[in-house]
């Protein structure tokens, strides 16, 4: 009885080996030097990325984590849905996602359909990943940003000492932090005494959140930008909860602030996946195998009812040094640091307001409500 084949001949294990680490060695190649490094795939970082792409400029997402999309895979507490303000919820339908008026100026989305989309879409215009990757220091040369040190993720949960692998340079002409309450790249400058050392977030405050968050988005440093919840980090202003609207128009503003910086305009067309990658092997060559034991009559069933050995016991792995977290710094602040209060500006072209809307009753034995104009 003939069998059916149903792959083509060929596709030895070393073929596959070879076929990986060649298409690999010239995909990292062209990520040593690029136009933009984007640190973090979470939704604002991916647009950023997207859109930069978009504008013809050669942009790098480095992300630590195996996955891409940071927090956007799920929304809040245990409901896997996603709260996105308007106007920013046309980005969503730019994605050709569904997503539902929930009223009060909120649309809900399913976040995983709209993180692959993202991702989908960044991978679209042209845009380089390099996951399980850790940014570790910064280039910083002639008072300026040009490049971030990366090195292996996975090494940095290894027990200490035993890993000692320096990490590599990768050149870029401006950085972009959007690793969110982190701000990775701005503490990394401030460990340098480039800058001070980020406050983090206040307490949450949705509406005055996401309007800081898209209205301070900008370059904080020569040519090092910030995007998404690192604005908040760093500002120190609120934190915003399930609310993912400011992560989009952030990252979108990001990317037009730094075009308009390199001096590259969008894109007059959609943009075209990218062509399949072909790596041209070398003649296939047999590799020796080794031959196969053969068993004569009987013998097969001797060695099948031969006794095993022992199972060896399992080895403990040696456990890591737990870091040890610090005491809250009683000198960050909670309240905008230009102004001195939480302001609500009651006319934004970020965010749609209610009409009517009242100012909350003011806190006992807080600052008064400011006036309305």
């Amino acid at each position: 009885m003939a069998t059916q084949k149903f792959f083509q001949p060929g596709g030895r294990e070393a073929d596959v080996t070879r076929a990986v680490m060649q298409a690999w060695s010239h995909h990292f190649e062209d990520m040593i030097q690029s136009d933009a490094i984007v640190v973090g795939s979470g939704p604002s970082g991916l647009v950023c990325a997207r859109d930069m792409a978009r504008r013809g400029l050669r942009v790098v997402v480095v992300e630590q984590a195996n996955h891409l999309g940071g927090g956007f895979w799920h929304g809040g507490y245990l409901a896997n849905k996603a709260a996105i303000r308007k106007p920013a919820d046309r980005i969503v339908a730019e994605l050709e996602v569904p997503f539902a008026d929930a009223g009060n100026g909120i649309t809900i989305c399913d976040p995983p359909h709209v993180t692959a989309a993202l991702i989908a879409s960044a991978y679209a215009a042209g845009v380089r990943f390099l996951n399980l990757t850790v940014v570790r220091d910064v280039v910083w040369r002639e008072n300026r940003l040009e490049g971030v040190v990366v090195n292996s993720a996975p090494l940095y949960s290894m027990p200490p000492n035993t890993a000692h692998v320096d990490p590599i340079p990768l050149e870029s002409q401006v950085v972009v932090d959007a690793t969110g309450h982190d701000a990775a790249v701005v503490n990394l400058l401030a460990r340098r005494n480039v800058c001070p050392k980020p406050p983090g977030n206040g307490a949450m405050w949705i509406e005055e959140s996401e309007e800081e968050v898209v209205r301070r988005t900008g370059e904080y440093l020569p040519n090092l930008w910030l995007c998404g919840l690192a604005v908040a980090a760093v500002h120190g202003t609120p934190r915003m909860g399930p609310a993912f609207g400011a992560m989009l128009l952030s990252g979108e503003r990001a990317a037009e602030q730094v075009a308009a910086k390199l001096k590259k305009t969008p894109a007059t067309k959609p943009p075209t996946l990218a062509p399949r990658l072909h790596v041209n092997l070398p003649p296939a060559v047999p590799t020796p195998v080794a031959p196969t034991r053969a068993f004569a009559p009987g013998q097969a069933a001797a060695a099948a009812s031969s006794p095993t050995p022992p199972p060896q016991p399992a080895i403990k792995p040696a456990s890591t040094t737990q870091k040890s977290q610090a005491a809250p710094d009683p000198s960050i602040p909670t309240v905008n640091p230009e102004t001195g209060r939480w302001t609500r500006g009651s006319t934004s072209r970020f965010f749609r307001k209610k009409a009517g809307e009242s100012s909350p009753a003011p806190a006992p034995g807080g600052p008064p409500p400011p006036a309305k104009p």
